[in-house]
């Protein structure tokens, strides 16, 4: 099991997401990279990586790991409202393919939590308009996890 594992399968799925334009053309999320880099060019995208994480030593050779990935899902800020109807097409899909498998491929304790925030992002220096999810992932540490 490792964070690392689980950020790569939820960026796999998340490539398999479809949403809805304005005109109800449907429109399928870009490749972007596991780890964020300073410049995108084609929309829409999403990208997973860990944002944060706590380490707390419950006991000799154990510890409990409380992790957090953020994926983002990032729409172009061309015509504003279809750039939000856009992003917001993608929100339950994106929240399905969670509840279908909490732990991302046997990568990660299931899922405990999945905040969200709505509206302006920034990819390098491009504004986009989107969701970050804020993804909980606990796991239990041991020392033979560690090589």
């Amino acid at each position: 099991m490792s964070i690392e594992g689980g950020i790569a399968n939820l960026q796999t799925k998340v490539l398999a997401l479809t949403g809805m334009d304005i005109a109800g053309r449907t429109v399928k999320m870009q490749a972007a990279p596991e780890q964020p880099t300073e410049a995108a060019n084609q929309f829409p995208f999403a990208v997973a990586y860990e944002r944060e994480a706590e380490t707390v030593f419950a006991a000799s050779e154990y510890a409990q790991d409380a992790g957090l990935i953020y994926c983002e899902i990032h729409v172009a800020r061309v015509m504003l409202g279809a750039a939000i109807v856009l992003a917001m097409s993608f929100r339950d899909p994106f929240l399905k393919l969670l509840i279908a498998d909490p732990t991302l491929g046997r990568n990660v304790s299931p899922i405990t939590r999945v905040k969200r925030t709505f509206g302006a992002l920034t990819w390098g220096k491009v504004d986009t308009i989107g969701y970050r999810f804020e993804i909980a992932v606990p796991s239990a540490l041991t020392a033979t996890d560690v090589s």
